[in-house]
């Protein structure tokens, strides 16, 4: 996530960075800036996992949502705290932080022009199944996360099919900072599963998540070593059989 989170800032930093984006923001030309970036969006989507690409006006008010342009003018200052941080403290924020669209990977950095500060510009990367779905793909690990929601938790997304080695009371220790380890299989193939906590921007525990892995090798070393161990003591055992028999 924190690799992600990074990654969206990188972007961001890149548009706070080009001279019509400041330009267009200090004289409020809303449609010079989609007109860099309206075209462009769909690629950002299918090739990038953008799901959101914004600008703002301080301390957090919608300016405009290159992926909704009809949609502006709301304050998103009771629960977009990344977008009011960067504005605030006028530096790069990061982080996991719900929005109007859901949760999202947040790269939020401050846009100023010969040090009029002027707003943020933010991309918001998947937080969903193509995030799982990439996770595994590119390291070989099953992931499920399950978010905390009134009294339980429900699945967010993930690559287990709905399977979870754990029960509500390790979820809930999960989200109250706790790790919990189980040892099962799926299918047919041993796994180690992990829980542990999930935490948004604002430090706030959203849910738990679920990192299963193969434990194949594992396991194998020890039948290894426990087959060795039960030879050493037979042969233990006829030594002294012998022993006592001379």
């Amino acid at each position: 996530l924190g690799q992600e989170a990074r990654r969206a800032a990188a972007m961001s930093a890149v548009v706070a960075a080009i001279p019509a984006v400041q330009e267009a923001m200090a004289r409020g030309d809303r449609d010079a800036l989609m007109a860099l970036f309206g075209a462009g969006f769909a690629a950002l989507k299918s090739d990038y996992g953008v799901d959101q690409f914004q600008f703002h006006t301080p301390p957090a008010i919608s300016y405009l949502r290159v992926h909704q342009p009809k949609k502006f003018g709301d304050d998103l200052s009771g629960f977009r705290k990344t977008v009011v941080a960067a504005n605030q403290d006028r530096k790069p924020i990061v982080g996991l932080e719900g929005g109007v669209a859901g949760l999202g990977i947040r790269g939020v950095v401050p846009v100023a022009l010969t040090g009029r500060h002027l707003g943020s510009v933010e991309f918001g990367l998947t937080f969903g199944q193509p995030f799982f779905d990439e996770f595994k793909r590119t390291r070989g690990v099953d992931v499920a996360f399950h978010l905390s929601a009134n009294s339980g938790f429900k699945l967010f997304g993930g690559t287990l099919d709905g399977r979870s080695f754990f029960d509500p009371a390790d979820y809930r220790s999960a989200r109250d900072g706790g790790f919990v380890i189980h040892q099962g299989k799926l299918g047919s193939m041993p796994v180690a599963a992990l829980l542990g906590p999930i935490k948004d921007f604002s430090g706030n525990a959203i849910g738990a998540v679920e990192i299963v892995m193969d434990n194949s090798e594992y396991v194998s070393s020890l039948d290894r070593a426990r087959q060795f161990a039960i030879g050493m003591a037979l042969l233990g055992i006829g030594i002294a059989a012998a022993a006592g028999l001379l």
